[in-house]
């Protein structure tokens, strides 16, 4: 189109100068920018006059139909790839929504799981708190309990061990019966017993039948003396029943109140765990359809740039194809009008003949020119003149 724009401005420059030369330069810049357009897609073509055959002019509307039959093809076969294209990206689209939903509800969800873990853990630590508060308070007297049951545990040990063995006599040997008699003599000291029947348990170091009856009472009194401890270590802790009882119950229930904290805190730290490698799955799985909707969106945009460029090349044949058909009409024309311009010539040519040879046969017009030949003359010349101004019948354009 700029091409014609410059071409009409040319002719209207030369119009006011001679309009018959204008009229030749002006087909032959449409001519010239005609078969630049058929030549931007055949490289080989050449106007010439023998566009006006018709074996001619169809072989090149032949090339240009089977060009067109390519593109179109070619655009069909893209229109196909773009289609799959486009439902890859639609599915890429929504894979990725898909994702981004999963994460969303993932990091709703962790925020829950880490409230929850957060609240168990702040349970397990109060129920903690609660015991060891409790067992501070109740230190004194659970020492006091403790040591009750040592005494009484001692007890029954020295009675059912050291002093069963020597007051049955039932050692095996010197040695053991010493060592007996001493474990039984430092009890007895431990508890306050006096001196002179601590003294009198030496009598426990003879065999039961050797025994006087100085020894025998020392035996009973002894035996009386472990009992009394015993009874009152029992008493003792009897009275402290109803208090330890009430102190073990409320330890037990927050020892079982701890226990309970901390397998809520282990679950929800286990879900909690779950959940997090479920969120990184998501973020890594979103990663992914990422990559594959860019990766498939490049694809597309590749088939839409060559849709885009097919479609350029159908408009650029369709325009070839149109300005081969004003080739053709200007190749017709070329023709007609040499052939017009042939007879004319001719035709000039027998008048002037025929007006030399009347002249010939009339000696007195040697010097006159007659009108007729006068008359042929000039139009011989104009005919002359126009044949020599541009004509598309004489354009020639030969590029590449």
């Amino acid at each position: 189109l700029a091409q014609e724009e410059t071409a009409r401005l040319k002719v209207s420059k030369l119009a006011k100068l001679d309009p018959i030369c204008a009229q030749s330069f002006a087909m032959a810049a449409i001519v010239e920018t005609c078969a630049e357009k058929v030549m931007a897609v055949l490289p080989d073509f050449k106007y010439s006059e023998a566009l006006a055959e018709e074996e001619v002019f169809q072989g090149i509307r032949c090339q240009l139909t089977g060009l067109s039959t390519q593109t179109t093809e070619a655009k069909a076969t893209i229109q196909t790839e773009m289609e799959a294209a486009r439902q890859q990206v639609q599915q890429a689209e929504a894979a990725l929504e898909q994702v981004k939903q999963s994460e969303r509800q993932g990091v709703s969800q962790l925020e829950v799981t880490v409230n929850a873990l957060i609240q168990t853990q702040e349970q397990l630590q109060a129920a903690k708190d609660e015991k060891k508060k409790v067992k501070n308070e109740n230190q004194d007297d659970i020492l006091v309990g403790e040591k009750l049951r040592e005494a009484k545990s001692k007890n029954v040990a020295i009675d059912e061990g050291a002093f069963c063995c020597l007051l049955n006599g039932s050692w095996t040997s010197t040695e053991e019966r010493k060592e007996k008699l001493a474990t039984l003599k430092e009890y007895l000291q431990e508890i306050g017993t006096e001196k002179t029947l601590v003294a009198a348990a030496d009598g426990l170091m003879t065999k039961p039948e050797v025994r006087g009856d100085f020894d025998k009472t020392a035996i009973e009194c002894i035996t009386e003396e472990l009992r009394a401890k015993l009874k009152q270590v029992e008493e003792k802790l009897a009275e402290r029943v109803p208090a330890e009882r009430a102190v073990q119950a409320e330890l037990l229930g927050l020892e079982a109140l701890v226990d309970i904290c901390q397998q809520k805190a282990t679950a929800a730290e286990e879900q909690y765990k779950q959940v997090e490698v479920a969120l990184k799955g998501s973020k890594t799985e979103m990663k992914t359809c990422k990559q594959q909707l860019a990766k498939h969106s490049k694809e597309l945009q590749g088939l839409t740039q060559k849709m885009e460029a097919e479609e350029n090349k159908a408009k650029t044949l369709e325009e070839a194809s149109a300005a081969l058909t004003r080739l053709v009409d200007a190749a017709k024309a070329a023709v007609e009008k040499a052939a017009m311009e042939k007879a004319a010539k001719e035709a000039a040519e027998e008048a002037e003949a025929a007006e030399a040879a009347a002249v010939a046969a009339t000696p007195e017009a040697e010097d006159l020119e007659p009108p007729a030949k006068r008359i042929c003359t000039e139009e011989a010349k104009e005919a002359k003149l126009e044949s020599q101004v541009a004509s598309p019948a004489r354009v020639r354009i030969s590029i590449g």
